[in-house]
């Protein structure tokens, strides 16, 4: 009786129709339920309310991680064609002198970079980041000069192991590479 009345309720169920619920079932008081079981009957209702809302949204995170990872390995072909005698490396993390993450001041977070290209002589030729065409990398650029202000020299680690450094050319955002592909 009380989970139906607070499934009514949370329902936004008008204050006639709860007590002419309560005539129907024969109730003379109302039992409120535990904190538990509300909150358990909150969620119930929440995720039948909103659950197509969701799952649209779970269907548009799926959609965009498919096409972002198309778009990747395209990128990806495209680079190891035109670089045959290099070494193309998937998201390598800037890091610090020490090999540790370079972290953003501001957000505390690293950065990492979609594809790394290592010439035969372990010189890093390029950085590249992968985006849509639609794609804001405003915020991303903002944390990549922020980590260049703070780190006086960046490194990724490639697949080998090494350090290797990045340039500051490589980085700066006249020459940041973004490949926006579709």
């Amino acid at each position: 009786m009380a989970r139906m009345l607070l499934l009514l309720h949370t329902m936004r169920t008008p204050l006639p129709t709860l007590l002419l619920s309560l005539m129907i079932f024969g109730a003379s008081a109302v039992c409120l339920p535990t904190p538990a079981e509300a909150g358990v009957l909150g969620r119930l209702v929440e995720r039948a309310r909103y659950g197509k809302v969701r799952a649209a949204q779970r269907h548009q995170i799926r959609t965009n991680r498919r096409v972002g990872a198309r778009r990747e390995r395209r990128v990806e072909r495209w680079t190891r064609l035109r670089h045959f005698t290099c070494s193309v490396q998937r998201q390598k993390d800037l890091l610090d002198r020490r090999g540790r993450p370079a972290l953003d001041p501001v957000t505390r977070q690293g950065r990492r970079m979609d594809l790394a290209v290592i010439t035969p002589f372990g010189r890093l030729s390029s950085l590249i980041e992968i985006t849509s065409r639609t794609a804001d990398k405003r915020e991303q650029e903002a944390k990549t000069q922020r980590i260049l202000k703070r780190y006086r020299k960046l490194y990724i680690r490639d697949d080998r192991g090494q350090l290797r450094p990045v340039r500051r050319g490589l980085l700066l955002p006249t020459r940041f590479k973004t490949v926006r592909a579709r």
